[in-house]
C-alpha cells in the first residue's frame, strides 16, 4: 500500500493525498515494528511498522492496536527513518481507539498477548534518540542540545468534524508518551502553539462541537513545555484518566496537566482523574507570569479528582513567587477534590500554597476526606480565596491537613478535619493498621455516580471498608452529601487516596468482610483469616487456636508425643531422670520397673543396667563387675572351690596339673605337698616319706 505524509496537521487544513483511507474499512488496524507483511494493518503478519502510517489509514470507528516498541512520529512510509520534523505529531482526526502493550511479532504463539509492563507500547518526541533518559524536572536546560530536536506534541488530538452527535470520542489505553519538548521556536502556518502540550495536545478542532478523550493505563513523562501543559494540554477539551501516571513533566503552567478554558467561547476544560498518580512534576519560571500548578493548573477548568496521589509535585519561583506545588485552582474554574493524598508538595520559593493555590476568583472548590502531609513551607501550604462564601468553597471537611489550624478556611465551613501523624506504609501514602486515617472520613464526601460505595481506592480495591480495630472517628452513612453522617457508624470511608484492607487470602476481599460473611473463620478473634495464619500440622486449625502446653509458640500438636497418649513429651509429668527431654515411660527399661536403664545402676558402663546383666551368684552385682581370677567370664564366686577358701580351683596350685588343687590332693605327711608330687621310688603311689 502507498500512505503519504500529511503536509498539515492540524486545524482546518485539508489532507494531502490521503490514499490509505481508501484502501482500509471501519475496524481494526494492527501495528507492529517487527511486521513483515505487506503493511495493510490488516492482522499481526501484515501489520504497519510505523504508527503514523496506521493512523493516516484509519477511519472514523477503527481500533488501532499496537505491539510494543518505540515510535516516532516522524517516521512514515515516506521517511521511514525519520525527517526530524519537530511538528510532525501522530495525530487524531476522528472518533479511534489506540490500545498499546501487544506482545505482536515478539510473540508469535500469541501475538494478542496484552502486558504493557513486557510489551511496552512508547511514544517517542526523542526524534534522534540522543535524550539520554527521562529529564529531570527540576534541572532540565531548556536550551539542552539533545532535544532541540524532540518533538513539540508527541499526540495530538484535534478533529476535524463531529460525530453524529457532535462529540467526538477517543480512547487510548497502556500508552507511553514521553520526549515531547515544547518550546518557543518558529511554527509553520497551521501548527498549533509550540509552547504547550508536550506530549498531549488536546483540541476541539475545527467542526467539532466537543472532544472527549478517555485515557486508561497511560503514562505522560518526561514532557517539557515552555507556557503550559507539559504532560497535556487541554484547550476546552474533556478528559478521563483511569489509572494513569503523569511524572517528571516541566512546564510553566500546568505541568502534568494544563487545563485551559477558551475565554472566546466560553468553553471550559473537563477533567476526571481517578486513580492516577502525579508525580515530580515541577512547574518553573519559563516564560512571563508565575509558576502555577506543579500536577494540576487548572485555567477555566472543571475538574474531578479522587482517589488520586500526589507526590513530590513543586514549584519554583519566577517573576513572582510560584503557586501551587500540586495544584492550582485558578479563574473561573471548579476542584472537587475527594479522598486523595497529597505529599512531599514543595514551593521553593517559599510562597503560599504548596499544596493547593486558589486564586481569589475560583468557582468554587470541594475538598474532603483528603491527606496533606509533608510540604514546605508548611505554614500555608493550603491558600484559599482571601474573601471566603458559600459561593466558593462549597464543602470542606475530614481532611488530614499537616498544621491544621493554619491550614484551613476559615469559618463557617464544616471541620472534621485532623492534623495527626498519617503513618505511611510506603513512598506513595498506603495507610499502616494504626493509621489515624482508618476510618475517619466522611462517607457523605464519596461520590455516588458509579453506584453506592462502589468507588474504587488507589490500588482498585473497594472503598469504605470497615477495620473493626480502628477507632471510627469519622461519619458513616449513605454516599453523597444529599445522605445524613453519622459518627462512628461503621463502615466509614478512609482519609486518603488508599482504603486500609488487609487481604492475606489473595481473593480481593477484605479479611474483614471475609470473615463477617462467614466465608472465613476467625478462631482467634484477631480479624486474620484462619486460613491466613499459621498451621503446623495442615489440619486446617491455626496454631494459634491449638493447646500450648509449654507456651513455647509451638502448638501441642507438632510437638512429640512419644507414648501418644495426648500430652506432649514437654508437658509430661511422671518425670525425665536422665533430663534429655523423653520422659521417663518413652525411655528403654530392660526390667521393666519403672526407672530408664539411663537411670539405673551400671557398674561397668556398658549401657545396659546392672538388674538386666547376668548374675550367676545372684548377689545383685553383675558377673562382670565380680571378681574373676582367671577371665574365663565366670566369677570366681560361681567357679568351683574344693577347699572352700574363696578361690576358685582354676586359680589355685595344682603341683601335677591334673585339674585339683594342690589343697584338695592326699597329703599323706600333711607337709602341703601332694603325695602325687612326692618322690616314690617303688612307684606304688605312696610318697617314699
Amino acid at each position: 500500500m502507498v500512505s503519504y505524509k500529511r503536509a498539515a496537521r492540524f486545524l482546518g487544513a485539508p489532507a494531502v493525498l490521503v490514499i490509505a483511507s481508501a484502501l482500509s474499512s471501519a475496524g481494526d488496524l494492527y501495528v507492529d515494528p517487527g511486521a513483515s507483511g505487506n503493511e495493510s494493518g490488516a492482522n499481526w503478519a501484515n501489520a504497519y511498522v510505523r504508527l503514523s502510517d496506521a493512523l493516516e489509514g484509519s477511519q472514523a470507528g477503527d481500533r488501532i492496536i499496537v505491539a510494543g516498541g518505540t515510535y516516532r512520529p516522524d517516521r512514515s512510509e515516506l521517511f521511514p527513518n525519520g525527517d526530524g520534523d519537530r511538528f510532525a505529531t501522530f495525530l487524531i482526526e476522528h472518533e479511534l481507539s489506540i490500545l498499546g502493550g501487544f506482545a505482536g511479532s515478539v510473540n508469535p504463539a500469541n501475538p494478542n498477548q496484552n502486558n504493557p509492563i513486557v510489551y511496552a507500547t512508547i511514544l517517542s518526541g526523542d526524534l534522534e534518540g540522543n535524550d539520554r533518559g527521562v529529564l529531570n524536572p527540576l534541572t532540565i536546560n531548556p536550551s539542552a542540545t539533545q532535544r532541540q530536536d524532540n518533538s513539540a506534541h508527541v499526540v495530538t488530538i484535534a478533529p476535524r468534524g463531529g460525530s453524529e452527535n457532535g462529540i467526538v470520542s477517543v480512547f487510548m489505553a497502556d500508552l507511553v508518551i514521553e520526549g515531547g519538548f515544547a518550546r518557543e521556536a518558529q511554527t509553520p502556518a497551521g501548527e498549533p502553539d509550540p509552547t504547550i502540550g508536550a506530549g498531549l495536545l488536546c483540541s476541539p478542532g475545527d467542526g467539532a462541537q466537543g472532544l472527549a478523550v478517555t485515557m486508561e493505563r497511560c503514562a505522560l513523562r518526561g514532557n517539557f513545555a515552555k507556557t503550559s501543559g507539559g504532560g497535556v494540554a487541554s484547550l476546552g477539551s474533556g478528559l478521563v484518566m483511569r489509572d494513569c501516571t503523569l511524572e517528571s513533566n516541566v512546564a510553566r503552567f500546568g505541568a502534568g496537566y494544563a487545563g485551559l478554558g477558551q475565554e472566546s467561547d466560553d468553553s471550559h476544560a473537563h477533567l476526571t482523574a481517578v486513580r492516577t498518580l502525579f508525580r515530580r512534576n515541577h512547574v518553573r519560571m519559563l516564560s512571563s507570569g508565575a509558576p502555577s500548578g506543579g500536577g494540576l493548573g487548572l485555567d477555566r477548568a472543571i475538574t474531578d479528582v479522587r482517589n488520586c496521589v500526589f507526590v513530590a509535585n513543586s514549584s519554583s519561583p519566577g517573576n513572582s513567587a510560584g503557586m501551587g506545588g500540586a495544584i492550582y485552582l485558578g479563574e473561573g474554574s471548579v476542584l472537587r477534590a475527594s479522598n486523595n493524598t497529597f505529599r512531599d508538595s514543595r514551593d521553593y520559593g517559599g510562597a503560599e500554597g504548596a499544596t493547593l493555590y486558589c486564586d481569589d476568583e475560583i468557582g468554587f472548590l470541594e475538598f474532603v476526606n483528603n491527606i496533606c502531609w509533608d510540604s514546605l513551607p508548611v505554614v500555608g501550604h493550603m491558600r484559599y480565596p482571601t474573601v471566603q462564601n458559600v459561593v466558593n468553597i462549597r464543602k470542606f471537611g475530614s481532611n488530614n491537613i499537616e498544621e491544621r489550624l493554619l491550614n484551613l478556611p476559615q469559618d463557617p465551613w464544616p471541620g472534621e478535619d485532623i492534623d495527626a501523624a498519617p503513618m505511611f506504609a510506603d513512598e506513595l501514602g498506603a495507610l499502616m493498621a494504626h493509621s489515624p486515617c482508618v476510618d475517619a472520613g466522611r462517607n457523605q464526601g464519596v461520590p455516588c455516580d458509579t453506584g453506592q460505595f462502589e468507588e474504587r481506592d488507589f490500588l482498585g480495591r473497594p472503598r469504605v471498608l470497615d477495620w473493626p480495630l480502628s477507632g471510627a472517628t469519622g461519619f458513616g452513612g449513605g454516599c453523597g452529601w444529599y445522605s445524613a453522617g453519622t459518627q462512628g457508624q461503621r463502615p466509614i470511608v478512609d482519609i486518603g487516596a488508599y482504603e486500609f484492607m488487609q487481604d492475606c487470602n489473595g481473593n480481593e476481599v477484605s479479611d474483614v468482610v471475609d470473615i463477617l460473611s462467614g466465608a472465613s473463620d476467625d478462631c482467634d478473634g484477631n480479624w486474620v483469616p484462619d486460613e491466613c495464619q499459621p498451621d503446623c500440622n495442615g489440619d486446617g486449625i491455626p496454631d494459634a487456636c491449638v493447646s500450648d502446653c509449654d507456651a513455647d509458640g509451638t502448638p501441642d500438636d507438632c510437638e512429640e508425643d512419644c507414648d501418644g497418649d495426648g500430652v506432649i513429651d514437654d508437658c509430661e509429668v511422671s518425670g525425665d531422670c536422665d533430663s534429655d527431654g523423653l520422659p521417663d515411660e518413652c525411655e528403654p527399661d530392660c526390667d521393666q520397673d519403672g526407672t530408664p536403664d539411663d537411670c539405673e545402676p551400671d557398674c561397668d558402663s556398658d549401657g545396659t543396667p546392672d538388674d538386666c546383666e547376668p548374675d550367676c551368684d545372684l548377689d545383685g552385682t553383675p558377673d562382670d563387675c565380680e571378681p574373676d581370677c582367671d577371665l574365663d567370664g565366670t566369677p570366681d564366686d560361681c567357679e568351683p572351690d574344693c577347699d572352700g577358701d574363696g578361690s576358685p580351683d582354676d586359680c589355685e596350685p595344682d603341683c601335677d596339673l591334673d585339674g585339683t588343687p594342690d589343697d584338695c590332693e592326699p597329703d599323706c605327711n600333711g607337709d602341703g605337698t601332694p603325695d602325687d608330687c612326692e618322690p616314690d621310688c617303688d612307684l606304688d603311689g605312696t610318697p617314699d616319706e
